[in-house]
């Protein structure tokens, strides 16, 4: 089959972590890109969405280059949304310029917008970059290059080589309410292997590149099959760390304000998502302004429509309790149902980074609100925030063990070293928030995610100031830089999810020595499993070379 555009999604393909090994990373795909594609195949261009994870997962010696040499295309959309994705879409766009020097290469996404004139500066394997919503882009773009002959000077959001010099045409394009209630964000008709997808597509991103297709099925996936439901775009507050906020979204998009679909629309994705085989849904809480009811009149309507599929609600606030009670009502599976991010135990902390801020009083009244409806709350804290102290990593621990104490199984508590993602108030403006590295470029990111960087996580140090009173130093008031690598080590000392899943089990958190022994057994637990995980590929290398010495 011969097409006009390719739209494909790469996860970070190269990723270590001592307990699991060698994995795939970044697995979900942004919602645009059905969107995309749906808005090209109903402009009749022949269109396919292609995931590389899910093509490397079904079919271990699947090669891009032979698959462009069966379906030609003349366009190659590659989604850059994640920072972690950096390295591995730029070596496809070079894959794809290699075989062929006549496809045009296109990227978008968040971080490539953010970048944009860099990457076009430092890559010359890649042609155009669209900056923000890239529906309309990238249909004007498609005509142009398979229809037209490429006059890209009227493409919306479009940076571009006009003779080898670097244009940027003006962001025209910025999706509304009405432009996004219009778009198809559910035609999993367009997706290569969608029925694979379906399966690995949870809220769980990784692949363990060690196991069998089966052996990650049934070891590392839970048993439901989520799908995430395109709401809104824009956000009216800004994080620290986060680059969706609301200055990020100005910057990139030319987004002001928050643009929602109709609940009518909404409630007709979460129908078409039940017939491909989701049984769950994934849906972002966000307060709207102007639409206060508008979860509540969500929830209702699916009851209404008899639509049978369980709901995983993340909330950037503290939902109220109409919407809660809402979601009581309408979905009954409620294990892990409701997640929240406090970030930090630190009220100090959560009020300077987050933009929605709650305190721990309302917290765990809210907590206590939803152990009586009898559903699940998944809470994440991030370690390493502008401003923290050791100090502070401790009180979270305490905090962690204190809630899982006092509201058992319906709490569960995960912890990750902070990111600091492109476009972000931290990125911009590195400084302000006591962040010793200069700011990030875009090389910054794509070696630190490169086959020569193991770590999953962005190299950057942050200004840590410990306190007179501090009981993990016990000395006097100092000024430490820690690195990301110190930072994660604190995380495997204090938050280990394998420690802390015992722990939880056998209802002993507050045994500081058994919780000691328990350390020690992980800590064992997971060097046991990084040396197995290393003898495997020494092994795999060996073979392979043996092999290869063999046909030769």
């Amino acid at each position: 089959m011969k097409i006009d555009c390719l739209l494909v999604h790469t996860p970070k393909i190269h990723n270590f972590y001592k307990l699991i090994g060698s994995h795939m990373y970044c697995m979900l795909m942004p919602m645009g890109l059905f969107a995309i594609g749906d808005m090209v195949a109903k402009e009749g261009l022949r269109v396919q969405i292609m995931h590389l994870g899910v093509e490397k997962i079904e079919d271990p010696m699947f090669s891009f280059k032979d698959y462009l040499r069966l379906v030609r295309p003349k366009v190659v959309g590659l989604s850059l949304h994640w920072h972690l994705q950096s390295y591995d879409v730029i070596q496809l766009a070079k894959e794809a310029k290699s075989f062929s020097p006549d496809i045009f290469v296109v990227l978008g996404g968040f971080t490539a917008s953010y970048f944009h004139r860099e990457i076009m500066d430092e890559f010359s394997c890649v042609d155009a970059i669209i900056r923000g919503d890239g529906e309309v882009p990238f249909l004007e773009l498609s005509r142009e290059v398979a229809i037209r002959g490429r006059d890209l000077s009227k493409v919306p959001n479009l940076t571009w080589r006009d003779e080898g010099e670097t244009r940027a045409n003006r962001i025209n394009y910025v999706a509304k309410d009405e432009d996004l209630s219009n778009l198809n964000f559910t035609n999993m008709e367009l997706l290569k292997n969608y029925p694979a997808y379906r399966d690995i597509s949870t809220l769980r991103p990784y692949w363990i590149n060690g196991l069998s297709k089966m052996s990650n099925l049934a070891l590392c996936y839970p048993k439901y099959k989520a799908f995430p439901i395109s709401i809104s775009r824009g956000c009216p507050v800004n994080c620290t760390y986060c680059g969706g906020g609301s200055d990020a979204q100005e910057l990139i998009n030319g987004r002001r304000g928050i643009a929602v679909r109709s609940v009518e629309k909404v409630v007709g994705s979460i129908k078409e998502v039940r017939r491909y085989g989701y049984d769950t849904i994934h849906i972002n809480y966000l307060p709207f302004g102007g639409k206060p009811y508008y979860f509540q009149e969500l929830f209702y309507a699916i009851k209404d429509e008899g639509i049978k599929i369980n709901c995983i609600m993340e909330c950037w606030s503290l939902p109220p309790k109409e919407v809660i009670a809402a979601y009581k009502k309408t979905f009954t599976d409620h294990r892990f149902s409701i997640i929240i991010s406090p970030e930090s135990a630190s009220e100090n902390t959560r009020k300077a980074c987050k933009g929605f801020y709650f305190s721990n009083e309302e917290l765990f009244e809210f907590l206590t609100f939803t152990k009586e409806a009898e559903i699940s709350v998944s809470l994440f804290f991030n370690i390493g925030l502008p401003g923290e102290t050791l100090g502070d990593f401790k009180r979270t621990s305490d905090f962690q063990r204190k809630l899982v104490n006092r509201f058992g199984r319906h709490v569960s508590c995960q912890t990750a070293t902070a990111e600091i993602d492109p476009a972000s108030p931290a990125c911009n403006n590195p400084g302000k928030f006591g962040i010793t590295r200069p700011s990030l470029s875009f090389q910054d990111y794509f070696n630190t995610h490169s086959l020569r960087n193991n770590s999953p996580f962005s190299a950057y140090r942050i200004a840590c100031c410990t306190r007179a009173n501090n009981k993990i130093l016990k000395s006097e008031r100092m000024n430490i830089d820690l690195s990301k690598k110190q930072i994660q080590g604190i995380v495997c000392n204090e938050f280990c999810p394998l420690s802390n899943l015992i722990c939880v089990k056998f209802r002993i958190n507050n045994l500081v020595f058994a919780r000691k022994a328990i350390n020690l057994l992980s800590r064992v637990c997971c060097n046991a499993a990084f040396l197995y995980w290393k003898l495997r590929s020494l092994i795999t290398k060996c073979n392979n070379k043996h092999s290869n010495l063999i046909q030769a």
